[in-house]
């Protein structure tokens, strides 16, 4: 830490600790997995930062689809603000953070439009972004979506992905992959940033779990944190590689939809711990949002559980806080 990073990060850690401590407690998410229906956990999200969202939209809907849009929209409102709080050297820092939320949106968008969905069928699963918030409807409803969203930077990112051909959507998977390699990319400005492990995790996770489940190493294509050289010359019943195991909490006998579930709990258990070391930084923004989505994630899944008329132990097992 520089002499003058106090001074230069005092503001923003300032009120990124004011706006962590309105985060959801352990008791709320005790007392909502205790209730017996959607309702009673929309009335327990009434009383916190949320009451305002569910208020104006609960006019038109409800259940799981009330409790993501007012998820998004109070997101969406942080994602503008907290930009303001950064000084101005670490915006491009910021631009390349919030790329994910771009990305999430295009898949989503062109997916439905294939599939000839209507824009109001996915209007309140759209995600805050910066640059293209407010723009989706023109872009899905344009007669060439593609070429409009060539114009956000997003776009701009995804045709230098392709280079010399064109971006072809009704290839869905190599267009999904493309826009995730196109945010990976950017997102390597972050790479010595302690916010990079948590940016990655479902990179890194899946490389460990490919490898633990003898798959072929020469598939994995993406690098996280860990180099994809040194995960290439690591035996699965090497003593590194089960320290590596060890470091995401995944024992032998874990299957694999479990040894994911316990990875990502590890992941965000050192996220809670990093967000209160990661003083007069950027990296206290960027991990904010971060447990934000958990959060987000967290929500949906308690109110899905009492749709589904899940025990209180399974929706035990899936809310990660």
């Amino acid at each position: 830490m520089t002499f003058f990073a106090p001074l230069t990060y005092g503001f923003s850690t300032t009120k990124i600790a004011a706006l962590k401590a309105k985060l959801l407690s352990r008791s709320f998410y005790d007392e909502a997995i205790g209730t017996r229906s959607s309702d009673s956990i929309i009335s327990l999200l009434s009383r916190t930062e949320y009451g305002p969202y569910l208020t104006r939209l609960s006019t038109h809907l409800s259940g799981t689809a009330l409790v993501s849009a007012a998820t998004q929209q109070r997101f969406s409102h942080l994602l503008r603000l907290l930009r303001k709080y950064l000084p101005k050297k670490d915006w491009h820092l910021y631009d390349a953070f919030s790329l994910r939320y771009e990305a999430s949106n295009a898949k989503l968008v062109f997916s439905s439009w294939l599939k000839g969905k209507t824009f109001s069928d996915i209007a309140n699963k759209i995600m805050p972004a910066l640059y293209s918030e407010g723009r989706w409807e023109s872009i899905y409803n344009s007669s060439n979506p593609l070429k409009v969203f060539s114009t956000l930077p997003l776009g701009k990112k995804l045709k230098e992905r392709f280079r010399h051909r064109e971006v072809d959507v009704g290839n869905f998977i190599e267009f999904s992959e493309a826009l995730d390699d196109a945010v990976l990319e950017e997102q390597k400005l972050l790479k010595k940033s302690r916010t990079y492990e948590f940016l990655v995790k479902e990179i890194d996770i899946g490389n460990v779990l490919h490898i633990r489940e003898g798959g072929d190493k020469r598939k994995l294509s993406r690098e996280g944190r860990h180099p994809l050289s040194l995960l290439k010359s690591m035996d699965k019943n090497s003593s590194s590689f089960k320290r590596l195991l060890s470091y995401y909490n995944i024992e032998e006998g874990d299957s694999v939809p479990l040894a994911h579930m316990k990875a990502e709990r590890a992941v965000y258990s050192r996220l809670a711990s990093a967000f209160y070391t990661s003083v007069f930084s950027p990296d206290r923004v960027f991990m904010f949002f971060l447990l934000l989505e958990e959060e987000e994630k967290n929500l949906r899944k308690l109110v899905l559980s009492k749709e589904l008329s899940l025990s209180r132990e399974e929706t035990a097992k899936v809310v990660m806080a």
